[in-house]
């Protein structure tokens, strides 16, 4: 099993995901541009998997499943296992060929973060997303749980949102 880890639930990632289709050859497949990718965490409804991620599916470009600017939205400092299957190969077609291993799916095991500097915990449909503290708000606790931010002392502090806190002028 594969292992992402440090995923903020409900943050859109910075990172980039690429998920390659390789033939038998382990040779890129270039050609495809219309298989689907989905994604489909262990034991989610239907519906629960809709809260999971903005993106539940990607379809393939030049033979590449280029997952970026994604958020999975699950519980703080928990993981949970997500398969991504892959329509490009149906059971059906593939080669009676010795010692070949085919996988239509990857299973990962991903480890969810608590929210840290500049981010509360909100609870929405029994999930639990960072958000950022809005303007003239503060959170400094690098690992938190915290349910709200705190209100900023304007006379001595300057909060521009999430992370964005410093000493005010003068």
């Amino acid at each position: 099993t594969k292992k992402w880890t440090n995923i903020g639930s409900g943050v859109t990632t910075d990172e980039k995901f690429t998920f390659a289709l390789l033939d038998m050859f382990n040779q890129v497949v270039y050609d495809d541009n219309s298989s689907l990718l989905q994604i489909y965490p262990e034991g989610f409804t239907n519906a629960q998997r809709q809260a999971f991620s903005n993106k539940l599916s990607i379809e393939a470009s030049q033979g590449f499943y280029i997952l970026e600017d994604f958020e999975f939205t699950y519980k703080a400092n928990q993981k949970l296992n997500v398969t991504f299957k892959s329509s490009a190969i149906p059971s059906f077609t593939r080669l009676p060929i010795p010692d070949l291993e085919t996988s239509t799916d990857l299973t990962v095991e991903i480890s969810f973060r608590n929210c840290g500097i500049g981010e509360f915990s909100i609870q929405v449909n029994g999930f639990a997303s960072c958000e950022n503290c809005p303007a003239g708000f503060w959170q400094v606790n690098p690992d938190t749980t915290a349910l709200a931010c705190e209100p900023c002392d304007s006379d001595s502090m300057i909060c521009r949102g999430g992370n964005l806190v410093g000493p005010n002028y003068g």
